[in-house]
């Protein structure tokens, strides 16, 4: 890096416009302060730095260069990142409690907690459909949200014919305990998704249900933090339809 000026260095942050503003201060020859750059690293990582700086000049004003110290906060930033991930997954189960209490009817519940995992995750669609079991002839969708720019994947009411993909599908979600990733192509195409999410639910007293979201404006990483939050969602809505399908049942009876 000797000899180069900042920006002449591989970086990844800041954006363009904060340079713009840095290499003005510069140009003016002003003080600068904690100006925060993060480079890449061999591994694939990022280290962060943190410089400030102050022009130096001669006996007759004449501006020679900056004199400054720099920084390591690597550290301090994973930490920062920590703290937001933790905040985000708390008070995102916060929220999803909150759905899955809307009301005694499957539909309500249901309708609020797809509407706050599309909300949470920034996804396009979210969904449970069943039943979760590559067997069966034929599954439905109990629900389905979706942003403005995203249609409908799935016949609101209507059973659907069980083909290899959703087979494939459904025998994934059932034999692992994590979400899976699994998006055969012709059903990305059937379904207009780029991406997809999804895990089965085993509520007491009931088929499996596939839970799962889509990514349909771009492809997208679910990350691990994502994908663990996801699982925690689908745990708590598990325990959600155990009590709003006994609840129905209890009505049934008694009527």
């Amino acid at each position: 890096e000797l000899g180069k000026t900042r920006w002449e260095v591989p970086y990844l942050e800041p954006d363009e416009e904060a340079w713009r503003e840095h290499r003005a201060t510069m140009d003016a020859h002003l003080p600068f302060r904690d100006f925060e750059l993060a480079r890449p690293t061999a591994d694939g990582g990022r280290r962060y730095v943190s410089v400030s700086g102050f022009p130096v000049f001669d006996a007759g004003g004449q501006f020679l260069g900056y004199r400054g110290v720099g920084r390591s906060i690597t550290q301090l930033k994973r930490a920062e990142a920590e703290r937001r991930t933790h905040l985000w997954f708390v008070e995102s189960m916060d929220r999803i409690n909150r759905a899955t209490h809307a009301g005694h009817e499957l539909e309500d519940m249901a309708g609020e907690t797809l509407e706050a995992v599309i909300d949470i995750f920034s996804c396009d669609r979210a969904w449970p459909v069943q039943p979760c079991d590559p067997r069966a002839a034929g599954w439905r969708a109990v629900a389905e949200r979706t942003r403005l720019q995203c249609p409908p994947a799935f016949p609101a009411g209507e059973d659907v014919a069980t083909d290899a993909d959703m087979a494939a599908l459904f025998a994934a979600a059932i034999s692992s305990s994590r979400p899976v990733l699994l998006l055969p192509a012709p059903l990305a195409e059937r379904l207009a998704a780029r991406s997809q999410l999804a895990m089965a639910l085993r509520p007491k007293g009931a088929l499996p249900y596939l839970l799962g979201m889509h990514q349909c404006s771009q492809a997208r990483a679910w990350t691990e933090v994502e994908q663990r939050l996801f699982r925690e969602i689908g745990r708590r809505l598990t325990d959600a339809l155990t009590g709003v399908l006994a609840f129905s049942k209890l009505a049934e009876s008694e009527r």
